[in-house]
């Protein structure tokens, strides 16, 4: 949530800049429409969905298309090139990345490590687990892109 909203503001400063310097930007600057999401309901929902969508919209309208955003204050990585969030979910470690994400209380301790074969033991040694990395490295081909990152279709967050 804070970092999200840190890269809209960012992005929304960056666009009042380009308009005061006299830059013919379509649309206005961020002002937190986003933000209101963030915080649970009076009923005490949380509201993640509608928070993705109006940072996709937003991102989109500050930056541009998915995979085609531009700043110059932010720089945007095409997870089709190197995805480095790919957020574990329903498929996980199916899919190539750069750098997996275990996101959400759902996540299991137990079960990232054995999805990468460390033991709890190992990650009490820093040395260990460099050891460890570096040997399961030097026989891993790395691809660094995703070529199965989607765009999702509105009202999806996630497909």
């Amino acid at each position: 949530g804070a970092f999200d909203e840190t890269m809209l503001e960012l992005l929304g400063t960056e666009v009042a800049g380009m308009r005061a310097e006299g830059n013919d930007v379509p649309g206005t600057a961020y002002d937190s429409w986003c933000a209101p999401n963030l915080f649970p309901s009076a009923s005490g929902h949380h509201n993640v969905a509608l928070y993705s969508l109006c940072w996709w919209g937003e991102s989109q309208r500050l930056a541009g298309e998915f995979g085609q955003r531009t700043s110059k204050v932010v720089h945007f990585v095409n997870p089709r090139v190197a995805d480095i969030n790919h957020v574990v979910g329903f498929q996980g470690l199916s899919q190539p990345a750069l750098l997996y994400h275990f996101a959400g209380r759902g996540k299991s301790w137990e079960a990232i490590l054995e999805a990468f074969g460390a033991t709890e033991d190992m990650l009490r040694d820093c040395f260990q687990v460099w050891d460890y990395v570096d040997s399961v490295a030097s026989n891993t081909t790395c691809i660094m892109g995703n070529s199965g990152v989607q765009e999702c279709p509105p009202p999806l967050a996630v497909c």
